[in-house]
């Protein structure tokens, strides 16, 4: 009985601890940030190495890059894409040339980025396009950042159902 009781006290522990630490500090949510690291990673030692010109810079996930799945799950979660895809890609292209920095314009009117996934057979699809007044809200990965931090929630949700339907179970039994 004592055993069952001390139960119901670690599991309301969990249940109050799980929805504050879990979206921050959980295994999902540092590897994604790992893999979202690595595609930042292109821009700033790329990109400003650039002064004028021509830019057709990549930074990619791999299958077996640390992040690669929950940042995979957390796109599949949040668009239409349901095939597994062979990699992610944050491309930035386009000319300097004609760089023009205003407000809304974030790097340059002549650039465009784009968050895709590419699949083994050679297709590829769009997830985040960026028309030219998002393009620093594309190479920032805005979107994917709120995507992941999302399915973090989701999960932290799904872990306290669990501990909650487990204290409840272990409730009943030290009550009988």
């Amino acid at each position: 009985m004592m055993t069952i009781q001390f139960l119901t006290v670690l599991l309301t522990i969990l249940i109050a601890i799980v929805p504050l630490w879990y979206p921050r500090y959980s295994l999902y949510r540092r590897n994604a940030d790992s893999g979202i690291r690595k595609l930042e990673r292109f821009e700033i030692e790329q990109i400003s190495e650039q002064n004028s010109g021509s830019v057709d810079k990549e930074a990619s996930l791999s299958p077996g890059d640390t992040g690669f799945r929950e940042v995979s799950e957390a796109i599949e979660k949040n668009t239409s894409i349901v095939r597994e895809p062979s990699e992610i890609v944050l491309a930035i292209e386009g000319s300097l040339g004609t760089a023009r920095v205003g407000p809304g314009t974030g790097l340059s009117s002549g650039l465009n980025a784009e968050i895709r996934v590419e699949y083994a057979d050679g297709t590829q699809d769009v997830v985040v396009p960026s028309p030219e007044v998002e393009l620093r809200r594309v190479t920032n990965l805005v979107d994917l950042k709120n995507w992941v931090r999302s399915e973090s929630i989701r999960r932290s949700h799904y872990w306290t159902t669990v501990l909650a339907i487990a204290w409840g179970t272990a409730s009943v039994a030290s009550i009988l």
